[in-house]
């Protein structure tokens, strides 16, 4: 249930970004609820959705709980999901070249 949760959150996000991208003739949206709610009626006729992130920055981990932890460049880290919204399949694969190319 908590992928599910998670991919729906993404596929929001996504689509508010597409949302944004593709409308040139109205004015540009910056209300984050009206952002949502367009984004949610673009989604209503979709059947399937590809999702794609690439991550960069650093994040601090503490592996062993010692309270002192390493950081960690994400430089490189890549996010691919493939959503079957009329089956309920998901499919995502994270590549995290940092971490020993974790994938």
């Amino acid at each position: 249930m908590y992928r599910r949760l998670l991919a729906l959150q993404s596929l929001l996000v996504a689509a508010a970004i597409a949302v944004g991208a593709c409308g040139t003739t109205t004015p540009a949206l910056s209300d984050p609820g009206e952002i949502l709610v367009k984004a949610v009626e673009a989604l209503e006729g979709a059947k399937t959705v590809h999702l794609e992130a690439a991550i960069d920055g650093t994040v601090s981990l503490d592996l062993m709980g010692t309270g002192q932890g390493g950081d960690l460049a994400l430089t490189g880290t890549k996010l691919v999901a493939d959503l079957d919204l009329e089956e309920g399949d998901t499919a995502f694969e994270l590549a995290i070249p940092a971490m020993l190319g974790l994938t």
